[in-house]
């Protein structure tokens, strides 16, 4: 509604037809409503009425809103009749259009690369903010390549673009992220650092309680992430295999269970010597819930984050081991080792959670020169033996 005032007295006068409304709210701001278009509800028959909102500190700020969208609508820009979607909709109808136009292998690897999209896929894709693309970015950067993490960009800005071009969206905001770079060696970015054997055993030997030197061995001999074997629990493990399906993280110091893990490449069975189970299912515990690496002598509440790395920390000086070893770094000791022992690089993708060989290959390329060497020695023992 629009207020007119004259000399005489103030009249209320109905706006244009389809120029919207404009109503004032309680705390003083101004609230403008437009018309978008009309649909029938297939259950109940009726004619539903679909509108756009605008809000703004004064009248004439909610107006240039309202002009402006309908000059978008009135230039094709986009599309009013166009019922809200959301993100993880629109990926369902982006795969549908390029089903027949790309590879089976292309649209296999492009569908495990949008999982990494699941915490926004229910969000409208009209609201989705720079800001919010930009933490998943930098959130794969920990984990994944600088190329992984910038080819997953370019397939967000074809599926964005698509949905522009289809009047969803007025911008491919995708274009305006962060661009994924290689970051020089700096204190900040630690390198990978990897573990001897030697340096291996002394680690454990230098324990001081007892889940610290189950922690450390199961990280070692699994490969499992730090969340991971936080929210491990005694119903994951059997008789020679350990089940991975969730993870845990720490809100505002408090542990938090997350039903599922990183991504659904990570949920995984990885098989471990019996003497491991068995060594981990001697803890006491009174329930199959409980969980199995606990400073809780009856392991009722999972580790935090931050208890793990200052123990981590202190075991690491009683071993005199100077490195600067975090964590993950255990998990990528478990890796390396493996590589250079020869063990297919499939298995050891699949045994770590990733999603792709590729990032496997990506992230330990070091512990591959061994096996070039290994592999031309046995060429070169073939050749031998053919001519002699």
């Amino acid at each position: 509604v629009v207020y007119i005032v004259t000399n005489k007295r103030q009249t209320k006068k109905r706006a244009p037809r389809g120029m919207g409304s404009i109503t004032q709210l309680p705390n003083g701001d101004y609230k403008g409503i437009i018309t978008t278009g009309y649909e029938v509800n297939p259950i109940t028959k009726k004619m539903v009425r679909h509108t756009k909102t605008f809000t703004g500190k004064t009248r004439k700020e909610v107006q240039e809103k309202l002009l402006a969208y309908k000059y978008k609508v009135s230039t094709g820009a986009i599309n009013p009749a166009t019922a809200p979607i959301t993100l993880g909709m629109y990926k369902d109808r982006w795969f549908t259009m390029k089903e027949i136009q790309l590879k089976p292998q292309s649209f296999v690897m492009y569908k495990t690369m949008l999982k990494h999209t699941e915490s926004i896929d229910n969000t409208l894709i009209k609201d989705i903010q720079v800001s919010q693309i930009n933490t998943i970015l930098m959130n794969l950067l920990q984990e994944y390549s600088v190329s992984y993490v910038k080819m997953f960009k370019t397939l967000l800005i074809s599926v964005f673009e698509e949905a522009r071009k289809e009047k969803l969206i007025t911008e491919n905001i995708i274009k305006d992220c962060m661009t994924p770079r290689k970051v020089k060696d700096t204190p900040h970015t630690p390198e990978m650092q990897i573990l001897t054997q030697e340096e291996a055993r002394t680690l454990l030997s230098s324990t001081s309680k007892e889940w610290e030197y189950l922690l450390f061995k199961t990280a070692l001999e699994t490969g499992m992430r730090k969340g991971e074997l936080r929210a491990l629990q005694f119903k994951d493990l059997d008789t020679n295999t350990i089940k991975v399906s969730k993870s845990m993280s720490d809100t505002r110091g408090a542990a938090r269970l997350v039903t599922t893990t990183k991504t659904s490449s990570s949920i995984r069975t990885i098989h471990v010597p019996e003497e491991l189970i068995q060594e981990l299912l001697n803890q006491d515990h009174d329930d199959e819930d409980n969980f199995v690496f606990s400073s809780n002598e009856r392991h009722t509440e999972p580790l935090a984050a931050t208890t793990i790395t200052k123990a981590l920390n202190q075991t690491l000086k009683r071993a005199h081991i100077t490195k600067h070893v975090r964590f993950h770094d255990l998990r990528h000791t478990h890796a390396t080792w493996l590589i250079m022992a020869g063990v297919n690089i499939k298995t050891v993708s699949s045994r770590l959670g990733h999603s792709s060989v590729v990032i496997t290959l990506n992230r330990y390329t070091h512990a591959l020169p061994k096996q070039d060497k290994e592999a031309g020695d046995v060429i070169d023992k073939l050749l031998n033996a053919t001519t002699n």
